[in-house]
């Protein structure tokens, strides 16, 4: 009888492979969840970006005021919103809130209820307006000109993006935005 050499892993050999392949996994596994934290981010800016563009579009067309309106979580709804409104007829003063109107079939896209959008003042609910020629007026107030999206809490690993907007273009300044990480 011929006795054949059989070859293989032992079992010690075998779990010490699995323990290596765990470990460098939970090394990475926080660099991941990072890079598609800021991908979240980023996807809601654009669509925040889209809403001002429409708007923007809206006041030229029509030789309206049209604003974009940032509505924080509420007991009815868990997600920041986005809404477009338009001035009413004969308002004047864009700062006090019964001069606007949502405009018909805008009443908002929902963001990641995990994300806090605010300006610099810190405040979650602010408008952003342009007139009929497409431009954000003196009368914005400058602290509206600067949002920051981020986590809504500490424990969220996603990284925090501050952007000014331009009152010409209405579009958010792509210089370096300041990134911060939820300690």
């Amino acid at each position: 009888m011929k006795r054949y050499k059989t070859s293989g892993f032992t079992l010690v050999e075998l779990m010490i492979t699995i323990s290596i392949i765990i470990m460098v996994a939970m090394m990475v596994m926080p660099l991941v969840e990072a890079m598609t934290g800021s991908n979240r981010v980023e996807g809601v800016l654009l669509e925040v970006q889209g809403y001002m563009t429409m708007a923007q579009q809206e006041a030229v067309q029509f030789n309206k005021t049209v604003a974009v309106r940032f509505v924080p979580p509420t007991e009815l709804t868990s997600q920041p919103r986005l809404m477009i409104e338009i001035m009413k007829e004969g308002k004047t003063d864009p700062t006090k809130a019964n001069s606007w109107q949502v405009k018909a079939g805008a009443y908002g896209a929902k963001l990641l209820d995990m994300l806090k959008i605010e300006n610099a003042d810190g405040e979650e609910s602010f408008r952003i307006w342009f007139n009929g020629s497409g431009f954000i007026p003196q009368n914005c107030p400058d602290p509206n000109l600067s949002i920051t999206a981020g986590p809504r809490t500490k424990e969220t690993i996603e990284p925090t993006f501050t952007y000014a907007i331009n009152r010409a273009t209405g579009r958010f300044l792509r210089f370096a935005p300041r990134i911060e990480y939820a300690q």
